[in-house]
């Protein structure tokens, strides 16, 4: 029996399938029974399935609300604990009870928020001076400075400046009082890098103690920050601050070499890292030829005391003292058994622009009778004249790095690839 037309709707059909319905136009029923029953049952298949999606869709985006609503409360909350911590900073207090910060009464609170209202205008300007290395205590404080100054700020700091001074206290007493707020400060900036990952040069971190190892490294890995500290025996020293001119030399060091070995004999290990004697260190870049057998560790502590050391270690100095950087490489990347080469780079700056360049290549095979190291090749030279020109030109100073050098510490039946020059320059 056939099916009308008012029983199918062919609207809803068509909006349901897509599909123009088989209708006979002047009888309004299908013409093939067996038709009927097969699309009735698609019809209602499509529906359910139809039903289905529509309720998917609109769970997705109740999820998606929730998302989007718990993201963006972990973006204020840790935009909030910043603002916190900047405040501590700069007012030199401690932090209020939650209970406190439940009322919302106190003057800390409101020295908070109206502190948090500066930065919130000035957010695209501190993001830009972030990318460019300046750091966010010290824009935050130029903010506040340009601009007004929150009232209770201000009324705090002429309330300090009225203060008399009180001179009958003992010497013993004022050492204490300065020793214990120099403390105080130096903890609040060091924070800085435990929250952030921002080394701050307030924080004196080459005055460090009592550091522990993993920890330390934890924070590194996770803000990725290498390559710019040292750490012996529970004392962490920040001998370098992440520059840009710092980072741009090594790794352009790094490509140079990188193509000039075009079967990829030498593995870039990058900033590796390594511990021996309790001391650790990471290189700026470093290189270890390809399947090198895992012995001669020579003392290697940690999860990779098992691994070999680089053949080659690069090592440049922006903001570390030259020598800082000549003892590294001497005393610790070529102590013996260790690396093999090292390529070391002082880069020198007058005023904003790097005025000259300072150049080593060390090797293990060339040592004084004293067992004393002694640069292969040694060369400096000015970057640019009174009028801005360049005054270095390709090729006008080399390093020239033996094949052997590189490869050393292969199985004696390996043979060095012809695709690498002899020597490496």
């Amino acid at each position: 029996p056939g099916i009308s037309i008012d029983e199918i709707r062919p609207n809803a059909y068509t909006e349901e399938t897509g599909l123009d319905p088989w209708i006979k136009s002047e009888t309004s029923v299908f013409e093939k029974p067996e038709i009927n029953s097969k699309l009735l049952d698609e019809i209602t298949e499509l529906r359910k399935e139809n039903i289905k999606i529509k309720t998917e869709n609109t769970e997705l985006k109740q999820d998606l609300d929730e998302f989007k609503k718990e993201l963006e409360f972990k973006k204020n909350r840790k935009f909030q604990e910043k603002c916190i911590l900047i405040a501590q900073v700069l007012l030199g207090e401690k932090p209020v009870q939650g209970a406190q910060h439940r009322l919302h009464s106190t003057s800390w609170y409101k020295d908070v928020k109206k502190l948090e209202d500066v930065v919130n205008r000035d957010r695209k300007k501190r993001c830009i001076c972030q990318d460019n290395g300046i750091f966010l205590l010290e824009k935050v404080t130029q903010s506040v400075n340009r601009r007004t100054l929150p009232e209770a700020l201000i009324a705090r700091h002429q309330a300090q400046l009225q203060e008399p001074v009180q001179l009958v206290q003992e010497p013993a007493q004022l050492q204490h009082h300065d020793a214990s707020k120099s403390d105080d400060v130096l903890t609040k900036f060091r924070e800085l890098w435990w929250i952030q990952g921002n080394i701050h040069p307030k924080a004196h971190w080459d005055e460090a103690s009592d550091v522990d190892w993993e920890k330390y490294t934890e924070r590194t890995d996770f803000f990725n920050v290498h390559g710019n500290w040292e750490w012996i025996d529970g004392n962490v020293c920040v001998y370098e601050l992440p520059l840009g001119p710092h980072g741009t030399c090594s790794r352009a060091i790094e490509r140079l070499i990188s193509s000039k070995d075009p079967e990829m004999m030498l593995v870039s290990l990058g900033d590796s890292r390594t511990r021996v004697g309790g001391r650790g260190k990471e290189a700026d870049e470093s290189f270890v030829p390809f399947d090198k057998p895992e012995i001669n560790s020579n003392g290697r502590e940690g999860p990779n005391s098992h691994k070999p050391w680089p053949n080659l270690v690069i090592e440049v100095a922006f903001s570390e003292t030259e020598d800082h950087l000549l003892n590294a490489v001497k005393d610790y990347w070529l102590y013996q058994g260790r690396a093999h080469d090292a390529i070391a780079v002082k880069l020198v700056r007058s005023d904003t622009i790097i005025s000259k360049i300072k150049v080593w290549h060390f090797c293990t095979d060339d040592r004084t009778p004293m067992g004393d190291l002694v640069p292969v090749s040694e060369f400096e030279f000015e970057t640019i004249d009174d009028n801005d020109q360049f005054l270095i030109e390709p090729q006008q100073y080399t390093i020239n790095i033996r094949i052997e050098c590189l490869f050393h510490g292969m199985p004696p039946t390996f043979q060095t690839p012809s695709s690498i020059p002899n020597p490496l320059t």
